[in-house]
């Protein structure tokens, strides 16, 4: 399951908090009610409906189960939430369970990085952040060099992260770069050029055709670096440029592309 908490899980008041935490609460719940049975429990269902339970408490006790959070910075002052993950982080192995959150600054997890088993750093940071790792999660000097030489966030070739595993044994790092190809980058890109070419494209064909036309025209998966050159060059020849000419440029690319397409159409069938 996949809930969207953007609209109801919101910062500011102390009601906007109570909201927040409550919402947070309930897709917990949304998703442990479905997973988090045990033989312990059978004694409370009707013995009408047990064999029922006792079928489904097997298959779920081999199931590997993840409970993902983004945006988990819109937690912070919520005590009970995070009392309540750092009990669900505690019990997970016993239910088969990972738990995965995600956030941009490392001090939004607070304690859970006392007990978390993986850390995935996809961004370098700033001197006090990493200081912060350092007195932490006990970043060493080399995992620092890595993330400050080579963790520069998504680029066209791909997104390189620092990965640091704790097991029972040692802590381990790894270097890892994240490839993906420009149909899904272009489904996932989040700049305003980018989403309102898409958006024009979306308006005319189906989504799939629409990003298999901009992963052809833009492989990189972003056409922003395309819009940033011609407005240099229109501010070249004496153009003045605003926002509504920036959107009047990405108008241009996408009928460009769509009329491509379409006589490409009209080609193939005369």
């Amino acid at each position: 399951m996949s809930l969207d908490l953007q609209d109801v899980a919101i910062q500011g008041s102390d009601a906007a908090i109570k909201q927040t935490a409550l919402m947070y609460m309930v897709a917990r719940e949304s998703f442990m009610k479905k997973v988090a049975f045990s033989k312990e429990d059978l004694p409370f269902f009707d013995p009408l409906y047990r064999p029922y339970y006792n079928r489904l408490i097997s298959e779920l006790a081999e199931d590997y189960k993840v409970l993902s959070m983004d945006e988990f910075h819109k937690t912070k002052g919520h005590q009970l939430l995070r009392d309540q993950l750092m009990t669900d982080a505690r019990e997970a192995r016993k239910w088969q369970l990972e738990i995965s959150l995600a956030s941009q600054l490392m001090e939004d997890f607070g304690e859970l990085t006392k007990i978390a088993t993986s850390f995935f750093i996809l961004d370098p940071g700033t001197p006090e952040t990493r200081k912060w790792m350092r007195d932490n999660i006990g970043l060493s000097a080399v995992e620092e060099g890595a993330l400050i030489n080579y963790v520069r966030g998504p680029k066209a070739h791909g997104s390189t992260f620092l990965a640091r595993f704790v097991t029972n044994d040692a802590t381990y790092s790894q270097l890892y770069t994240m490839t993906v190809g420009p149909m899904r980058l272009w489904g996932l890109s989040t700049t305003a050029e980018d989403r309102k070419l898409r958006s024009l494209l979306y308006e005319a064909v189906p989504g799939n055709v629409a990003r298999e036309l901009l992963a052809k025209r833009f492989p990189s998966g972003s056409c922003k670096n395309a819009v940033q050159t011609m407005k240099r060059e229109m501010s070249n020849v004496g153009e003045f440029i605003d926002d509504d000419m920036s959107l009047s440029i990405i108008d241009r690319i996408g009928d460009e592309i769509l009329a491509e397409h379409f006589g490409a159409r009209r080609a193939l069938a005369a």
